[in-house]
């Protein structure tokens, strides 16, 4: 990583413009903080994102993608200089796999998302009933500490791997203590992929994020959103119009054009203007066909317009 700091910035530069490109208005960046890199990637990575404020919306979680207690208390000090910069969360990974004691993991997160006034993105990847008490854990943590800012579940794969009873259970504490879950939908041989739509309709806010763009961990990430919707309805078996447009909600907010009745509730009159143009008749179209972007609107700008041919609803 120390080799590669001549060549960061401009490979971040190049990343949110290819970000934006695809049409995304808002990028939240984890951001590795550990002992070699200190807190160089943060200020990197803030000095690059403010060339973009006119045209994007941002936030930064401070990482430590290498555990938060192995590499002792003077990492901890480094974290702690990290989220003095003005990042918005602090993030964290498998408290019970990676550094084998969630208590004092969980302790220490929250006191710091606490005195810095930030949020949590904790990265779960330990599955079944290990991740599952992971996540009671951290919703203990939310209770008795009456935590009021945002925490996000990324991956959490063991949402997609306990029995109903323990998953209701889960999505009723979630939904109570306003905790969101992101996931990059997962196609694997094992049971990976998060029941998304049960989530969602539980009151569990689910949205779809990307990895693995420039890194080591695999070669599929895109960063395109409409893929990832193409993805996840092939995945999920839904063939019907209804069920496609719906599906646009894990990608917007929880915005569509359309309600489930049909009615329209966007845009309308004093929404944010931040939208894209597609080649597509509507939203289903859209992501079953991956119809390509023309232009990117944010907060009313154009930030991105390309000329595209139009075949509209005669795309192959």
């Amino acid at each position: 990583m120390p080799e590669q700091l001549e060549v960061a910035e401009q490979r971040a530069h190049t990343m949110i413009q290819h970000y934006i490109r695809l049409g995304h208005t808002h990028i939240r960046t984890h951001v590795n903080v550990d002992p070699q890199i200190k807190t160089k990637h943060v200020q990197l990575v803030k000095r690059v994102l403010q060339d973009y404020e006119n045209q994007i919306t941002y936030e930064i979680v401070a990482f430590p993608q290498h555990g938060l207690l192995r590499n002792g208390s003077e990492f901890l000090t480094i974290l702690e200089d990290a989220l003095k910069l003005g990042v918005t969360h602090i993030g964290g990974v498998d408290p019970a796999s990676l550094d084998r004691n969630i208590g004092e993991v969980l302790a220490t997160t929250f006191a710091l998302a606490k005195k810095y006034n930030v949020g949590i993105d904790m990265h779960l990847h330990d599955r079944d009933t290990l991740g599952a008490f992971e996540i009671h854990r951290i919703l203990d943590f939310i209770e008795q500490k009456k935590f009021s800012q945002p925490v996000t579940l990324s991956h959490a794969f063991a949402l997609a791997g306990i029995s109903d009873n323990e998953l209701d259970e889960l999505m009723q504490r979630m939904a109570e203590n306003k905790v969101d879950v992101t996931t990059t939908v997962v196609i694997s041989d094992e049971n990976l992929t998060l029941p998304v739509k049960k989530l969602y309709d539980n009151g569990v806010t689910v949205s779809f994020g990307h990895d693995s763009l420039t890194d080591h961990w695999s070669p599929f990430g895109t960063g395109d959103t409409i893929q990832k919707l193409n993805l996840f309805i092939e995945r999920c078996g839904y063939i019907d119009e209804y069920q496609i447009s719906q599906s646009l909600r894990y990608a917007s907010g929880g915005i569509t054009p359309l309600n489930e009745q049909g009615e329209q509730v966007w845009p309308k009159i004093g929404d944010q203007a931040n939208l894209i143009l597609v080649d597509a008749v509507s939203s289903a179209h859209m992501i079953a066909r991956q119809c390509p972007i023309s232009t990117v609107v944010s907060a009313g700008e154009i930030i991105y317009q390309t000329d595209i041919a139009l075949k509209g609803a005669y795309r192959g």
